[in-house]
């Protein structure tokens, strides 16, 4: 299957949105690599004359009529609806006996939740089958450890049969442990750097806001809203004039089903990687079903068989791929059904509540219609604010500067413009 398409953008002065959590990671991963000499004593400022480099490098490689950097939100919509959605999925015990803590049953799993007498500490023990299935929990007090409180607009809309929720029980933060979150099986790697990630990541937001008018561009930061909220809301916008992506996630792919002048570019892989509209629409279906483990969203479950698997974007493309999810999704694809036509057919053998919850928490057409009006709004072109500083506050010299300019041009000399 080929899941690449020609570029179909204009060599004239194209739009250009950059997603920049992709340029921050990128900077750091830099900064972190073996043998990497640093200019300047301070890591924030190395930090911010990385990423103003390659912005520039952007620029002047494509040239773009507009520039746009899409900027998350310290606040995130996903992992508050993630968090809402299981916690209406969890049914909470209190044990009377003397090992006291909690008896806690999620996606028919059974946890034992208990405090450490001496240390204080929180720890939690996966009950085996025999353990569960002998539990009499008719018999424990069935307790919810958390209130009503106040909800966003947002998420009364997608859930508006959920309890708005705040904890209050004593053993909260205990009972915490055992909800799942959004994006949980992140941040393991080491963080070797002075200044604290969250720290950095305030700064990082700041840097863009300083930056863009410096490049004759804006940055777009919305509350509760992801940078994808951003990006769908930009290209969405036009679906048809052309648009250049700068971008290395993979949940941003499905824009290319609607939009048809959009052409992707990976930063690490410094080329287009624009799928087909094709593999865009396998690989978000796939995605739905077998769930995202970067996201840490499971893949939805059918009576009778093992849960959907994720699938990564190599399978998608693989003719003979053997992943049972690819499969079975290139089937009903085959057979003409879309996404409501595959929530039909698992009407009466699915999980129906799964896949409705992972269609909101992957597919861009499920941004809250409040919160996806506030974007539109806020990506409507203007112009760029005045610029408050220079290229040389980000640490970039006049020869560094033309030393770019020149690298910029000579590629896309030699790539034949926007390849």
């Amino acid at each position: 299957m080929n899941i690449s398409q020609p570029l179909n953008v204009s060599p004239e002065h194209p739009r250009m949105i950059v997603d920049w959590s992709v340029l921050a990671y990128i900077s750091w991963f830099k900064m972190r690599s073996p043998g990497y000499i640093a200019e300047s004593p301070l890591e924030i400022e190395e930090f911010a004359r990385n990423i103003a480099e390659y912005l520039l490098y952007l620029v002047h490689r494509f040239t773009p009529s507009e520039l746009v950097l899409a900027v998350d939100d310290s606040k995130n919509w996903r992992a508050s609806y993630y968090e809402t959605y299981y916690k209406t999925a969890i049914d909470f015990y209190r044990v009377r006996d003397e090992s006291s803590g909690w008896i806690v049953v999620l996606d028919s799993e059974c946890y034992h939740v208990k405090q450490h007498d001496a240390t204080e500490k929180w720890f939690i023990d996966k009950l085996t089958k025999k353990e569960y299935l002998e539990l009499k929990l008719d018999d424990l007090e069935k307790y919810t450890p958390f209130i009503n409180g106040i909800a966003p607009e947002w998420l009364i809309e997608l859930a508006p049969d959920c309890p708005k929720t705040v904890w209050e029980h004593p053993d909260a933060d205990g009972l915490r442990l055992i909800v799942p979150k959004y994006k949980g099986n992140r941040g393991a790697a080491k963080w070797d750097f002075e200044t604290p990630k969250d720290e950095w990541k305030i700064l990082t937001r700041n840097l863009a806001g300083n930056i863009a008018p410096v490049m004759t561009g804006r940055a777009i930061c919305i509350d509760w809203a992801e940078g994808d909220d951003v990006i769908a809301a930009y290209c969405l916008a036009d679906t048809v004039v052309p648009t250049i992506l700068v971008s290395i996630d993979s949940d941003l792919r499905q824009l290319c089903i609607p939009c048809i002048g959009l052409a992707i570019y990976d930063p690490k892989k410094t080329k287009f990687t624009t799928p087909t509209k094709e593999a865009a629409q396998l690989e978000i279906l796939c995605k739905i079903l077998g769930g995202d483990t970067s996201d840490n969203i499971a893949g939805v479950s059918i009576p009778g068989r093992a849960p959907f698997s994720p699938v990564s974007w190599d399978e998608v493309g693989s003719v003979k791929s053997g992943k049972n999810t690819v499969k079975w999704v290139r089937d009903l694809l085959d057979s003409g059904k879309d996404l409501q036509g595959i929530r039909d057919f698992l009407d009466s053998m699915g999980d129906l509540k799964t896949l409705d919850r992972n269609k909101i928490l992957v597919h861009l057409g499920c941004i809250p219609e409040s919160l996806m009006q506030t974007l539109t709004n806020a990506v409507e072109f203007a112009p760029p604010p005045e610029p408050k500083y220079k290229l040389s506050d980000f640490g970039l010299s006049d020869a560094h500067v033309l030393s770019i300019q020149n690298r910029a041009h000579n590629d896309r000399v030699a790539e034949g413009g926007y390849k």
